[in-house]
């Protein structure tokens, strides 16, 4: 049976739609999430449903907390200028910033 909510109350277990795009594309310019631990602990308590979502592509989340921050296609052209520009550390999977 379905539950009923207020509009715009979400459970904490629930991702916002923000949060649910910034996992799937990578962070946007203000982040939905405090800090990268809880990006991290949402991603991986979500990364069924989000991966279901783009079948058969991978999320931003997968590439970087599952992948070592690389998608394997692409030579690694996106992660060498992401760590040019700082926001991925210099290893694999790290975050800068």
């Amino acid at each position: 049976m379905p539950r009923l909510r207020r509009r715009g109350v979400r459970l904490q277990r629930e991702l916002t739609f923000k949060q649910e795009l910034e996992l799937v594309i990578g962070p946007l310019e203000r982040s939905a999430f405090r800090n990268d631990k809880e990006r991290r602990k949402a991603y991986l308590q979500h990364q069924t449903e989000l991966e279901q979502m783009v079948a058969p592509f991978h999320t931003w989340g997968w590439v970087v907390y599952q992948a070592g921050g690389f998608l394997p296609a692409e030579g690694q052209r996106v992660s060498l200028a992401l760590r040019r520009l700082k926001v991925l550390g210099d290893k694999p999977g790290v975050e800068g910033r």
